[in-house]
Formats: structure tokens, C-alpha cells, sequence
């Protein structure tokens, strides 16, 4: 037993450096095999979260990151996606991955749309050698999520290279709160570091990248990692050992050039520990946006502790400029420095298809296994809803009409009373058997319902005869009308036999 201790403590090792968040999902877009890299995370190919319409490529030159090394191609006009399950209300980050790698051999990087849960997300503008990145952090809204691509630009093929989904904590980023927007990541900068930091350094594999600085720089690093973080977005200490000395205004030219709201989280933590010797230095300074005062009091960082500011309810735009200005009333003798800072769009409001018809719609794709391969939001946005249904308007669409006519369905019809703001249903052509459902003629906003083409039997509901609609289904030779206290209601289809044998009453007179 001895002897296989040491295999024992390996496997728990193993099992310990996983990502400690409470689920996550890595997918490697176009490929089909699953593998564990370097950083010790699980991934797992993308046959079984995409829309089929996909077409797999991969490189002859390999990339330093394996997830790279391979994409999957969408060369339809209309919007592809990758469904993920979730837990709904769950705050997630999502991050898509993009390297083009001139795979197509033709060194035209494309420009498409990218939409989170129906909503516009991003304008991802590819490039030729070089992986971009898009992360948004949210509450989940629903049992899924949904990240799509589309087409922008006539003959510019949108594709995904991978696809994270990491579980946060409900306190992180909380200091908006507000469940329905959500924060786009623009930049997560550590002002200490020369290369990215991301997993296992950062538990939430986060990824910090070093500042893009086209001029010499100072960089100073702590003796130590002795800092305790006791911020609630936790960020990693990798990205706290370390400072540029005299970086105290920077801009953002990734901003747009107008006004936008902005979510801006900083973090200061003391390097230098002559700070703290006799006599005594002191570092105290204000933040400024342009010429408007962000702090109240000043920012003193400490050598072990970490100082975190949030700012939530700004705006900036690409001309803007943010400046740390030593404090002259408090005796500040130290230049202000900064460790590391995050900055997010925030996102109008999120808003996505009535839950009731999500979950009718669920029931007829459980039912119906041709449907299943529409995903995402069925209605949003408007250009991308599904083929065979219309929506409404409203901010919160409601399904409105199915179009299913000659789709393929086969068997009987599952129950999607849920979806009550339906005006237009049309079924002919299929196969559909069984009874005609009752809950058909209990829908209050139903104008008009086909089911000429069919295989149904029985009787026509009750439900039905007596609702004021236009009703058809000719051709279901074992559905018949039943009396009820010996009345007969009139149909679309007796009133259609009733004409036919006029006219030909009338051919035979004259």
C-alpha cells in the first residue's frame, strides 16, 4: 500500500488545481477531443454546444495555446450559435476567443457581430497573427447560455476559436447593482507585471495583461508576497507585487469617442516598504477624471493590505483622462502609483423573450427533434429570430405565430399552452396524430389556427368549436365534429363542403 502513496498524493494534487469556482466550462471551438493543458484546465471539443451548420478548421502552424490550433467556421448568412446550460441568476464570466491565423489562405481577417443571449455584444474586428478576445461578466437570465455570431459584411464568414464560462462569486462585482446589464470588459491591466497572468495565479482565470507602454518605464517590485487581499473582487496577488513608478494619468483609446457609462475598478497596495521607515513617508493622493474629483477623502495605500475603488456609475470616452494627484492637504511626500485596474462598458439593459414562450417553445423542440437545432434567443434580435415564428415588438417579445407548415413533426402535439400570446398558428402539411388538444381553444389571443394535412383523430374540442376563429383541418379523415345537447357548431371545413355542393348545384341547373 506504501508504494502507492505517492501516486495518491499526485492524483489529489490534481484533482486540488482544478478551477476552484463553483462550475466552468472550457471549449476548444472545432475540435472534437478532449484534453487537460498546461495550466491544468479541462477542455472539451464544441460537437455537442453548436448550432450544425458549423464547419471545422485547423492550422498548419501550430499555436502556443492549444485551444487555438483549431476554429469552427460559420458560413451561413443567418446567426450561429453555442447553448451552454447554466443556473439562472448565477453571476458567470464569458469570454470568446477569436485567431484567425489566415486560415482560409486568403489574409482577409473578417468583422462580424457577436451577441450575448440575444443581445449585441460586440463588433469583433479579427486580425490576421493575433487572438482577440471578448468578456462580459453577468447574471445568468435563464437555463442556458447563449453566445451567437453573425454575418456584418457580405462574404465575411464569422467563427469562434474557443469559449470560456467561469462561475464568480455573488459578491464580486457588486458594486452595481443592477442584474440587468451587463459589464464589458475592455481592459485588466496589472501595472507590475511583464507577461499575462490568468489561471492558476488568478482562481477565476481572470487573464491581466502588462500596460501597453511605447516608453521606458520604471518598474518596481515588492520583496515579498506577503499582502493579504481582502477586496471583494479578489483580485489575484501575481497582479499586486508590482508598480510603475511615475504612471500617474492614463486613457483608454479602445473607448468610444462618445460619452458611455463605465464600471472602473482600481486596487493600490504599497511596494516599498520605506514607506513605513523613520522618518515616516507618506503616500496620499485624489483621483480625478479629467477635472472631476472621483474620491471624497484620500487613497492611502498600505504595504500588506489592498486598497480597492469602484466606480460604478461613471461615464468616459476615448478622450478621457484619469489622473492620480498627490494630495497637497495631507502631507503627501510619495509619488501615487497604481497596481492594477479593471474597466468595463456597461451594457444597455439586457432583455430577452418572454420565459412563458421560452418554455413552450422547449416543449415543442422536446417534442419535435427537427426543431432542436434552433438555439438562442428565438426572438432576438429581431433580424436573427427563428424561421418559423413571428414576434412581438414589446421590449420583452412575446411570440406571436408558429409557422410550422410542412416542417417534417411527426407525432402528437406537446403542450405549449404556456406561450397564451399566441394570434397565428399554422401546422398543415405534417404528420401530426393523436388528439387535437384542448388547450388549443383555451389560448385568449388565437385569431386564426390551421391543421389541415394531418393525421389527427377524435374529436374536435369543445373548446375550439365554440371560439370565434378561423379554424381549418381538411385532409384529417379520422377527426370528426361531435354533437354537444345535440347542436352542431359550423367549421371552416363543413362550411367549405356546404359551398363546393352549391356550385355544383348551380353548374347542374344551368
Amino acid at each position: 500500500m506504501a508504494s502507492h502513496l505517492p501516486l495518491l498524493l499526485l492524483l489529489l494534487l490534481s484533482a486540488m488545481s482544478t478551477l476552484c469556482s463553483a462550475w466552468n466550462v472550457s471549449i476548444d471551438c472545432g475540435s472534437s477531443v478532449p484534453y487537460v493543458d498546461f495550466r491544468s484546465v479541462q477542455w472539451t471539443g464544441d460537437d455537442s454546444f453548436f448550432m450544425p451548420n458549423g464547419k471545422s478548421q485547423e492550422f498548419q502552424v501550430e499555436h502556443s495555446y492549444r485551444e487555438l490550433r483549431s476554429l469552427r467556421a460559420f458560413f451561413s448568412e443567418k446567426r450561429s450559435c453555442y447553448s451552454i446550460n447554466a443556473t439562472e441568476d448565477e453571476k458567470v464570466l464569458v469570454r470568446a476567443t477569436f485567431y484567425y491565423g489566415n486560415y482560409d489562405n486568403i489574409s482577409q481577417p473578417p468583422t462580424f457581430e457577436l451577441q450575448l443571449d440575444g443581445n449585441f455584444w460586440a463588433a469583433v474586428e479579427t486580425e490576421i497573427d493575433k487572438e482577440v478576445r471578448h468578456e462580459a461578466i453577468y447574471y445568468v437570465k435563464g437555463d442556458a447560455i447563449s453566445v451567437c455570431v453573425a454575418q456584418m459584411k457580405t462574404g465575411q464568414f464569422p467563427f469562434m476559436s474557443a469559449l470560456e464560462v467561469r462561475s464568480l462569486a455573488t459578491e464580486m462585482y457588486a458594486a452595481r447593482a443592477d442584474k440587468n446589464v451587463a459589464l464589458f470588459l475592455q481592459h485588466r491591466i496589472s501595472f507590475g507585471i511583464i507577461s499575462a497572468v490568468r489561471y492558476p495565479d488568478d482562481e477565476y482565470d481572470r487573464i491581466w495583461n502588462p500596460p501597453n507602454l511605447l516608453v521606458d518605464y520604471t518598474l518596481v517590485k515588492r520583496e515579498d508576497d506577503s499582502i493579504v487581499v481582502n477586496s471583494s473582487d479578489q483580485p489575484p496577488k501575481a497582479v499586486l507585487l508590482g508598480v510603475i513608478l511615475h504612471l500617474t494619468k492614463f486613457g483608454f483609446g479602445r473607448l468610444p469617442t462618445v460619452q458611455v457609462p463605465i464600471y472602473m475598478n482600481m486596487y493600490f497596495a504599497a511596494v516599498d516598504k520605506e514607506i513605513e521607515a523613520y522618518p515616516p513617508q507618506k503616500r496620499s493622493f485624489l483621483v480625478f477624471k479629467d477635472d472631476l474629483l472621483l474620491t471624497s477623502e484620500p487613497v492611502v495605500p498600505y504595504y500588506n493590505n489592498v486598497t480597492e475603488l469602484s466606480f460604478p456609475n461613471i461615464t468616459a470616452s476615448s478622450a478621457s483622462w484619469f489622473y492620480l494627484v498627490p494630495a497637497s492637504n495631507d502631507n503627501s511626500t510619495v509619488t501615487p502609483t497604481i497596481n492594477a485596474l479593471e474597466l468595463f462598458l456597461v451594457s444597455d439593459p439586457l432583455t430577452r423573450t418572454s420565459s412563458t414562450d421560452v418554455e413552450g417553445l422547449d416543449a415543442l423542440q422536446g417534442g419535435f427533434s427537427i426543431l432542436r437545432e434552433w438555439k438562442s434567443d428565438p426572438c432576438l434580435p429581431k433580424k436573427d429570430a427563428w424561421d418559423w415564428l413571428n414576434c412581438s415588438a414589446d421590449v420583452s417579445p412575446r411570440v406571436i405565430a408558429l409557422n410550422l407548415s410542412g416542417y417534417g413533426l411527426s407525432g402528437p402535439l406537446p403542450d405549449f399552452s404556456s406561450m397564451d400570446a399566441l394570434e397565428y398558428i399554422d401546422l398543415q402539411n405534417n404528420n401530426l396524430t393523436g388528439n387535437v388538444p384542448e388547450f388549443l381553444g383555451l389560448l385568449p389571443n388565437l385569431k386564426e389556427l390551421n391543421l389541415s394535412g394531418n393525421n389527427f383523430n377524435g374529436s374536435i374540442p369543445r373548446s375550439l368549436l365554440n371560439k370565434n376563429i378561423s379554424f381549418s383541418w381538411t385532409g384529417n379523415k379520422n377527426l370528426r365534429i361531435t354533437s354537444h345537447g345535440g347542436k352542431h357548431r359550423n367549421t371552416l371545413q363543413t362550411i367549405s363542403g356546404a359551398l363546393i355542393s352549391i356550385f355544383i348545384l348551380s353548374l347542374v341547373l344551368i
